[in-house]
C-alpha cells in the first residue's frame, strides 16, 4: 500500500493540473455522516427526528415538512451543524496542502460548504448539488443565489419547539414567494 501511496503522491507532484472529485466519503472522513443515525445526529437533530420520523441528515433534507417554520428549523440547524459544529478539519487541510500550489479544480456533491469555509475560492469549485449556505427562489423566478449565513444563524438561535419564528422565514425579493436552501432535493 505504501508503494501505491508514493506513486499517487508523485503523480500529484508532477501534474500540471488536478481535478478533485469529492462526495459523501469525503464528508464521512471529516466526521459528517449524512446517512447515519449516530450519536452526532441524535444530539443535534434528535428532537426533529422524533417529531418528523426521519433517521438521518439525508432523510431530513428530503423530508416534506408541514410548514415553512419546520422546514427552516431543520435547515438552519443543519447550517449550524455544518459550519459551527463540524468545521473543516484535518482531512480538508491535508487535501488543500497537497494541491494548493497547483492549478486545481474541485467537483463536489457535498452540500456542507466546507471547501469555501476552508479558504478554497469559488473559482476552484463546482458544487454539483448546491450548498446549504445559500438561498434561492423556490419558484425559480430568477437564478440568483443569496447568502443565507446570517439568517440561518438567527433561525438556529431563535427556533422553539422545532419551528423558527415567522418573521425570520425568507421570501423571494423578486416574486415574494418561498425561498429554499440551494440544495438539490428532488
Amino acid at each position: 500500500m505504501n508503494q501505491l501511496l508514493h506513486h499517487a503522491l508523485n503523480c500529484i507532484q508532477e501534474a500540471d493540473a488536478i481535478i478533485i472529485g469529492a462526495s459523501n466519503g469525503f464528508s464521512i472522513a471529516s466526521g459528517i455522516h449524512l446517512f447515519a443515525n449516530d450519536n452526532a445526529f441524535r444530539h443535534h437533530f434528535g428532537d426533529l427526528s422524533e417529531r418528523h420520523g426521519f433517521a438521518s441528515i439525508i432523510q431530513g433534507c428530503f423530508h416534506r415538512y408541514t410548514c415553512e417554520a419546520e422546514y427552516w428549523a431543520f435547515h438552519s440547524r443543519l447550517f449550524e451543524y455544518f459550519i459551527n459544529v463540524r468545521a473543516p478539519g484535518e482531512v480538508m487541510e491535508n487535501l488543500l496542502a497537497l494541491v494548493n500550489h497547483k492549478n486545481f479544480f474541485v467537483l463536489t456533491s457535498n452540500i456542507d460548504g466546507h471547501f469555501v469555509k476552508a479558504g478554497l475560492g469559488q473559482e476552484h469549485l463546482f458544487e454539483i448539488e448546491g450548498n446549504g449556505l445559500n438561498f434561492q427562489c423556490a419558484n425559480a423566478c430568477h437564478d440568483r443565489l443569496y447568502s443565507g449565513a446570517e439568517r440561518l444563524s438567527a433561525m438556529a438561535r431563535e427556533q422553539k419547539d422545532g419551528r423558527v419564528p415567522d418573521a425570520l422565514i425568507p421570501c423571494c425579493p423578486v416574486c415574494g414567494g418561498k425561498m429554499r436552501v440551494h440544495v438539490e432535493v428532488d
